[in-house]
């Protein structure tokens, strides 16, 4: 199963490459997210998370989203957890940092997270099945104004391979981590053309407990996106996060 999942991996990858090898541009960005786990108890967590994303040249919102979904460890000797939850997105349109237009168009999805983690000495895999419906807020004819209510446009699974690498350990609840991973997104449903592959994310970072309540995260991500509407993006992008953690 390991050697599976790891050729999955470098098969992600290898589709990105190729992706990018076609050279239509890119765009540099700025990912900036607040990640807050409540536990409960050993098996229950509500996970919240805010994300910021925008451009650097010249710098415009790209999108903004809150998440929350809870986190349920199913039974007791496994390394499985479900997460139901809800994502509130607000999306700049056109994605192009010299674009005019200043509609923003609100978007639900509601998803369902299944997560399974191995571990292996001092590298843990993550591996992430998240399925989700993608509801958008109705805008006008000439894509200029919002108008009432919401239209669901398609499901979408994604599939996320990372590996968490100890390179340091302070004390027994704080360490220094790299974080390296990859993310395929595939488009489900009736209104899907041309765009079933949807993205691609390959990332990398640096991951360090402040105390062992918080942590910081520091890092780049790749991400290649095949449209609706046929264009194709490459973004680059610097990441920071904050990741905090509270126990009841």
């Amino acid at each position: 199963n390991f050697f599976r999942y790891v050729f999955l991996s470098f098969l992600f990858i290898a589709l990105s490459f190729q992706a990018y090898s076609e050279n239509l541009g890119s765009q540099g960005l700025v990912w900036v997210n607040y990640t807050n786990n409540l536990k409960f108890n050993e098996k229950l967590t509500l996970n919240s998370e805010i994300i910021e994303r925008f451009f650097l040249n010249p710098v415009k919102q790209h999108q903004n989203l809150y998440r929350f979904k809870l986190n349920y460890k199913i039974g007791e000797n496994t390394n499985w957890d479900i997460a139901p939850g809800m994502v509130f997105f607000l999306q700049s349109t056109p994605q192009n940092p010299d674009r005019e237009s200043t509609l923003i168009v609100p978007e639900l999805r509601p998803q369902l997270d299944f997560n399974y983690t191995q571990k292996l000495n001092k590298v843990s895999f993550q591996h992430r099945y998240r399925f989700e419906a993608r509801y958008f807020h109705n805008i006008s004819t000439d894509k200029k104004s919002l108008e009432d209510g919401y239209t669901f446009n398609n499901f979408r699974f994604r599939y996320q391979l990372s590996a968490s690498i100890l390179l340091k350990k302070f004390k027994e609840n704080q360490k220094v981590q790299l974080k390296v991973g990859d993310e395929l997104h595939i488009n489900l449903g009736k209104k899907v053309v041309d765009n079933y592959f949807d993205q691609n994310r390959i990332f990398g970072s640096l991951v360090v407990d402040v105390v062992p309540s918080l942590s910081l995260e520091l890092g780049y991500l790749y991400w290649y996106q095949h449209s609706a509407n046929n264009d194709r993006f490459h973004r680059h992008f610097l990441r920071v996060g904050i990741q905090q953690t509270i126990e009841l």
